[in-house]
Parts: C-alpha cells; sequence; structure tokens
C-alpha cells in the first residue's frame, strides 16, 4: 500500500493488528529520506518490527514516485542484517526450503560481492530471491537500508517468508553487446573487458550504436 506522507503512514499502521511472527517491509521513496530516522523511532515507540530499504523511486501501478512510502506485511522465519566483517550465520529456526527470501542491498556498496556471497554461501539454492539495490536518484553512495536499530550502508537485509514464489515478469532489456569477461577490477569499479581498458570498450559500443563521438574528460 502506497503512502504520499509520514502520519497517513503513521496512522494506518496504528490500526493494524501485527501478531509476533509478523513484521513490515517500508520502501521510502530518496525525496521522503529524511524522514526514515522519524520512521524508525516511531516502529520503536510502538515496537513494531520492520525493515526496509530507501530507492530512486517507488512503482504504484503506472506512476513512478520519489516521494512517499510503500508498505508491506507478512510473516517471517528469519530476518538478518548481513554487514561485512560483523557477519553471523544465517540461521533460521525452521526448515526453509521451498521459502522466499527477500532482499535488499545497498545497491552502491562496494562490497556488494561479499554481502551476496555470505547471503548463498548461508542459504543456497534452498530458497526463491526476491529484492533488489536500495540507493539514491544521484547514484551518490550514502545509508539506504534500514530497521529498528538504525540507518545503514554497505549492509544487506534478508528477510525469509515461508511462502513459494514465482516471478512473472520480464525486465525487457535486449543484449546490446557481449558478453564480457571482467579482467581486472577494484571493488566495484570494472576497470577492464577481455583485457582492454573498460571505458574505452564502452566509449566503441555506444558511438557504433549512437553514431556519435564520446571525449573523456
Amino acid at each position: 500500500m502506497y503512502f504520499e506522507g509520514i502520519l497517513e503512514l503513521q496512522q494506518y499502521v496504528k490500526g493494524l493488528d501485527i501478531s509476533e511472527d509478523e513484521q513490515l517491509m517500508i520502501l521510502v521513496g530518496d525525496q521522503s529520506s529524511e524522514l526514515v530516522n522519524t520512521l524508525i523511532t516511531f516502529m520503536n515507540r510502538n515496537r513494531i518490527n520492520f525493515f526496509g530499504g530507501i530507492f530512486p523511486g517507488l512503482l504504484v501501478g503506472t506512476e513512478n514516485h520519489r516521494k512517499g512510502f510503500l508498505l508491506e506485511k507478512f510473516k517471517s522465519v528469519l530476518t538478518t542484517m548481513i554487514i561485512p566483517d560483523l557477519v553471523e550465520p544465517i540461521q533460521p529456526a525452521q526448515d526453509v526450503r521451498g521459502s522466499t527470501a527477500i532482499v535488499i542491498a545497498d545497491g552502491l556498496s562496494s562490497r556488494m560481492k561479499e554481502l551476496t556471497d555470505t547471503i548463498y554461501d548461508n542459504l543456497g539454492p534452498e530458497v526463491t530471491y526476491l529484492g533488489g539495490g536500495a540507493g539514491y536518484y544521484d547514484l551518490q553512495p550514502r545509508p539506504c537500508v534500514f530497521n529498528n536499530e538504525g540507518l545503514f550502508e554497505d549492509a544487506a537485509i534478508v528477510s525469509i517468508i515461508p511462502n513459494q514464489t514465482v516471478i512473472e515478469v520480464k525486465h525487457g532489456w535486449e543484449r546490446l553487446a557481449g558478453p564480457f569477461t571482467v579482467t581486472k577490477s577494484n571493488e566495484n569499479t570494472m576497470m577492464e573487458l577481455d583485457f582492454q581498458n573498460a571505458f574505452e570498450v564502452y566509449r566503441a559500443i555506444i558511438e557504433q550504436e549512437e553514431g556519435i563521438i564520446l571525449y573523456s574528460a
């Protein structure tokens, strides 16, 4: 459910019947990101477990909203925060085979591989993964993943729900070139593709496709 303002969200949450094994997932448009700490305080004051992320836009029907909140309530087997170097094993209290793992990760983290590897090493192929990378429209790294404990950067949240999901949508993208092998990288920055400068590879493809000339600064 979509809410444009935090007051209407809070009013709705106050009227919810939330059991001990249920929690809320809240996705926040980046133009409402300054309200996340207010949201955390409200949830803690009302003893409601929740988690979520900040995103450059929220899809509501056919509309994209930079402001506002999306809320969903569901039962969870386990919800945990993944932070590199502070990782504890993910240990659900019950068998999770056939369940769905909702993953919200810092989409601009330089340690994305560590985050995703940690999650997969713990849960493997026994669950269906659903989720994506959080972050801001301006692509500037800063805290964008949150739960009752605060707002975090370079982190991911995993929530396992005892429901099986089936993906029924496609992204609609078409391959422009490649595939390529990343032969050199620095954290999440590609330096070389197939032993060639990555920028030069990208530039050649775009110039050929668009009929333009690109210059490096």
